[in-house]
């Protein structure tokens, strides 16, 4: 018998396949030969996966994810056999480049924000604007609530900005 993740895995594609119409048990359980000729992958294998024997391989893997539309990585999660954290991309940036000298939008105390956000005020060719959006929007996908009253003036600088492309007919609302 498989390892816990073998079987997390053999039951999300049980309940995948029921819930996309492919029979997989009784009389009429012709899903598993369906899903191996959509995926290349052999009936037996479908099989051993469904039984909790094994996670199939990569090959295998792909094949699954692109039948039933899903990346590899979002696969993997939804059945339970990894986190998103271990999906994540980890970050590979650059060298750190140095603020630009004559931009007074840069803050003052740059050295002491957060990496991601050293890059974000260093990326060229980015107007100050761009970059408070990114750095509310990254606040925002990051949970990262410690300084509401921070959050809350940056919130309401991205509503200026918003308000003005809206003004000056460079954003829609839809």
């Amino acid at each position: 018998m498989g390892t816990e993740e073998d079987k997390r895995f053999g039951v999300w594609l049980r309940r995948e396949m029921e819930l996309r119409g492919y029979e997989v048990d009784g009389s009429r359980a012709g899903g598993r030969t369906r899903l191996a000729k959509q995926t290349g992958i052999s009936p037996s294998v479908i099989s051993r996966i469904l039984i909790d024997d094994r996670v199939p391989e990569i090959k295998a893997l792909r094949a699954i994810g692109e039948v039933f539309g899903y990346s590899l990585g979002d696969m993997l999660v939804h059945a339970g056999v990894a986190t998103a954290k271990e999906i994540a991309p980890s970050a590979r940036l650059g060298p750190l480049v140095p603020a630009p000298p004559d931009d007074p939008d840069v803050p003052s105390d740059i050295g002491s924000r957060p990496l991601w956000e050293q890059y974000v005020w260093r990326t060229p060719g980015t107007t100050t604007d761009e970059r408070r959006m990114m750095i509310f929007l990254n606040y925002l996908v990051r949970d990262q609530l410690d300084d509401i009253d921070a959050l809350l003036a940056l919130k309401s600088e991205v509503d200026g900005i918003v308000n003005r492309r809206l003004r000056k007919g460079r954003g829609k609302v839809s």
